[in-house]
């Protein structure tokens, strides 16, 4: 009898904790979502652009959801996360992704911002970049250090390749503005975008 109290109080204790994460991603992700329309509502931009900029973000949210629901409060794990992404932007075999990097796995809390930031990034690559140019190329690399604190913290460089040459945008975008945000806010790292003539580096730290 007392085992089986003790393996009900240890179940209930389970069941409050990803209560707890749950109502902590659903306010996390909502807070998010209504910052976005704001930004987005405060560039001007025609009910369609703002339409679907918004379907991409919820799109992201959903995934990353998905991805975490067998166990809500297990770590993602990276390569799954971008490459749930990828499935889900047009871009048919006309540019290739590569990926490479170790096994590193994503905390649930900060797998929504990582999320925000990559769907972004394939975005604005379908849009502008390689992801939408026939003979493009995307190659996403990645690491984890370990800290002075124990913790590990990601790396992660994006580098893309789309003939015929690019050319770098005027004033820094508002998908720019957001992925500082992200990056700055939610993991807590830096950023940096680099537009070479062959197309965009980037890299997160």
């Amino acid at each position: 009898l007392r085992d089986t109290i003790e393996a009900k109080q240890r179940l209930l204790d389970t069941q409050r904790e990803l209560r707890r994460e749950l109502e902590h991603r659903v306010r996390n992700n909502l807070a998010g979502l209504l910052g976005l329309i704001q930004i987005y509502e405060q560039s001007g931009r025609d009910s369609a652009a703002l339409a679907d900029a918004l379907r991409g973000k919820v799109g992201a949210m959903l995934q990353v959801h998905q991805l975490m629901s067998p166990a809500p409060n297990m770590p993602v794990p990276l390569r799954a996360l971008i490459e749930s992404l990828a499935a889900g932007m047009p871009y048919d075999g006309v540019a290739s992704l590569a990926l490479h990097g170790p096994a590193v796995d994503v905390r649930a809390r900060q797998a929504g911002a990582l999320a925000m930031i990559l769907q972004e990034l394939f975005t604005n690559s379908a849009k502008h970049g390689a992801l939408g140019r026939r003979g493009g190329r995307i190659r996403i690399e990645w690491n984890s250090r370990t800290e002075d604190d124990g913790g590990a913290a990601l790396e992660l460089h994006w580098a893309e390749t789309a003939p015929p040459p690019s050319r770098p945008p005027g004033p820094e975008s508002i998908g720019m503005q957001l992925i500082r945000g992200f990056a700055r806010s939610e993991l807590g790292g830096e950023c940096a975008f680099d537009f070479r003539p062959e197309g965009l580096c980037f890299s997160l730290h």
